[in-house]
């Protein structure tokens, strides 16, 4: 498959964790067909408790030259809010973190998009959670619901349609958290090792079709979340800036590369195989978790 052009479109949108933004694209220039591109988040509970950051304009979908842009999430304040900042994207509202949510959505957005040939899995939320604590079962698996499942739902439930299509990807968003976890946020970073072996598996399986798995991995961003939650394990770290972030996604995309690590993604995904044992040394002397009761 050529490598991708960002002529088009570029959509990002709000989601808990340390990558507050994420990328849908929808494509076109001369020599490539017009996309048609949907991307889902996840919004749940106060911004200030999950990590929510206002993405800036720039990070915003642009749609121009024919291409169109859906995004979707739960938060209905923050959909409209994408839609009021760029008033050419398309906001419909859905919850991957229910399986009838995500059957209704393909029906929706297929009805009005038919010629849809991107779909981009960035629904995710992050938690400090220390696992010495009660929490109840339903608690405790929140973050695969939603970062693990819900992605896996998507994928099934619009595949089918994908490969209809002459040249369509999905792009799987995972964090550079996926090599090496942080100690601190155990079940968020299972998800996303999760989501990478799963993009892994994907890939291979759709050899041969129309479809091109993309993975994600952005490190920590510079937002609200670190300063929010992880404000006591974050101080003293920055995040990646979100347009450096933007920047380097793109320059990867354009390059056809099909695992996307900037910066410090690339180095956890390196130390991984040759110092794993000190990296999660490293990465646990950021602290300990936190001892907040079950939510």
């Amino acid at each position: 498959m050529p490598p991708y052009s960002s002529a088009g479109s570029i959509a990002f949108a709000p989601v808990e964790g340390p990558q507050d933004w994420h990328l849908a694209r929808a494509d076109h220039r001369p020599d490539t067909p017009r996309r048609s591109a949907a991307t889902s988040c996840h919004a749940k509970g106060p911004p200030q408790k999950q990590g929510h950051v206002k993405p800036p304009a720039s990070a915003l979908p642009a749609p121009r030259r024919g291409n169109t842009v859906i995004v979707t999430g739960r938060d209905q304040d923050r959909l409209d809010a994408a839609k009021r900042a760029v008033p050419d994207v398309h906001a419909v509202r859905t919850d991957v973190a229910e399986p009838k949510a995500i059957a209704s959505l393909h029906d929706t957005v297929l009805a009005q998009f038919p010629k849809l040939d991107m779909l981009v899995n960035n629904a995710g939320i992050m938690r400090n959670l220390n696992l010495n604590r009660d929490r109840t079962l339903d608690d405790v698996t929140r973050e695969i619901d939603i970062n693990l499942s819900g992605p896996v739902r998507m994928v099934q439930q619009f595949l089918p349609h994908l490969k209809t299509r002459n040249d369509a990807a999905i792009v799987n968003v995972s964090s550079g958290l996926a090599f090496i976890p942080l100690p601190l946020s155990p079940i968020y970073c299972a998800t996303k090792a999760a989501i990478h072996s799963f993009s892994q598996s994907l890939r291979v399986q759709l050899e041969g079709t129309t479809v091109t798995v993309i993975e994600l991995a952005p490190p920590g961003v510079e937002t609200p979340l670190f300063r929010g939650e992880f404000a006591e394990e974050m101080k003293g770290t920055k995040g990646m800036d979100v347009t450096v972030l933007v920047r380097r996604a793109i320059a990867a995309i354009e390059a056809g590369k099909l695992e996307i690590r900037p910066g410090l993604s690339n180095i956890l995904k390196a130390t991984s195989r040759v110092a794993p044992g000190f990296m999660l040394g490293q990465m646990a002397k950021m602290g300990k978790p936190k001892t907040f009761a079950p939510t």
